[in-house]
């Protein structure tokens, strides 16, 4: 008999927490692209093909203790694969979003349409700034308080 307490899994597929792009306007490829436990959940962002154009239904998301799912209101859709702890700051990195110890969910709004590969520490400013790579090889820089780039 199933227990609706415990989520259905078959063998340690838990199939309710499954995310894929939209099929419409087109299909596009899609995946995890990073994934980081922080404040109290696991947070990851999905992936499009090629930037917020090439498909849809992507984006920032957390599981809780409980095995819920949520897709973040301030989620965007694009391709990122970048994420780092800022040990400095209490936040996490990652994609262009940078989430407080609280779950409060903020973005880099210059970076949206950058292809994040990776997010390092400042070389001179640790405590206020970090770098963003682009897919492109572009690198950013990005205050982690005013979120400006």
């Amino acid at each position: 008999m199933h227990n609706p307490a415990v989520p259905t899994h078959i063998g340690g597929v838990f199939p309710h927490l499954a995310v894929k792009a939209d099929h419409k306007p087109f299909r596009s490829e899609t995946g995890i692209g990073a994934l980081m436990p922080w404040a109290d959940r696991l947070w990851f962002v999905t992936y499009v093909a090629h930037k917020a154009g090439s498909g849809g239904g992507t984006g920032l998301f957390s599981i809780d203790d409980q095995m819920q799912i949520t897709k973040q209101p301030a989620s965007r859709v694009g391709t990122y694969a970048n994420r780092i702890i800022h040990h400095e700051s209490d936040q996490l990195i990652i994609g262009p979003h940078a989430i407080s110890t609280d779950g409060d969910v903020r973005t880099f709004e210059d970076l949206v349409d950058v292809r994040l590969a990776a997010t390092a520490r400042h070389l001179d400013e640790p405590e206020n700034l970090v770098y963003f790579l682009g897919m492109e090889g572009t690198l950013y820089e990005a205050d982690v308080h005013t979120l400006a780039a």
